[in-house]
């Protein structure tokens, strides 16, 4: 893929993640579920401009990016989040500097997002852009979702679901959660 198609997956992600609930809803299924957002939102993504992603095309993308979170962004995500709660208020730290080395390790959380989405775009299948009509690129991404969900051990129970269509009816024009639901179900 062109670094137009990493662009556009970068693009995607920040546009559907700022919408209502996205937020949320993927921090839960990330805290919850140790889901990876990126591989999520790639997901719908690659459902939305390609279709279904092919067996040996996920293996790929999903060993890079399993590779990636536990190497990189989750040990990020972990000393920033450790440092709010608790790592600045340790006795005999500064806690203005620290609060500065967090949110330069927040910045650098956020670039190796970023750095993983345009790696994913990469690695995707080397195919154009499809023309699928809005339930084809909801059929498809929720097929993308399930297999990652099989592949990372997520259930896909009720809670699974409702979190999942937030950031499908966010990131797939006309998706309603009946629908989802009906297509998750079936």
């Amino acid at each position: 893929m062109s670094q137009s198609d990493a662009d556009d997956l970068w693009q995607f992600a920040v546009r559907t993640y700022s919408q209502p609930g996205v937020t949320d809803a993927c921090i839960a299924l990330q805290d919850e579920r140790q889901a990876d957002v990126n591989m999520l939102l790639f997901s719908v993504w690659i459902g939305t401009t390609r279709g279904d992603l092919a067996d040996k095309e996920f293996a790929r993308v999903d060993q890079f990016s399993r590779q990636w979170r536990n190497n990189v962004v989750a040990p990020l995500r972990s000393a920033r989040r450790w440092m709010k709660s608790d790592g600045c208020a340790l006795a005999g730290v500064s806690a203005e500097r620290c609060l500065a080395l967090r949110d330069r390790i927040k910045d650098n959380e956020l670039a190796a997002e970023k750095l993983q989405l345009q790696t994913l775009a990469n690695l995707a299948p080397e195919f154009a852009p499809a023309k699928l009509t809005a339930s084809e690129q909801l059929a498809c991404s929720v097929r993308n979702l399930r297999r990652y969900c099989n592949s990372a051990d997520i259930p896909l129970d009720a809670w699974s679901i409702e979190r999942l269509a937030v950031i499908l009816m966010a990131g797939v024009s006309s998706a309603d959660l009946a629908t989802i639901e009906a297509i998750f179900s079936g």
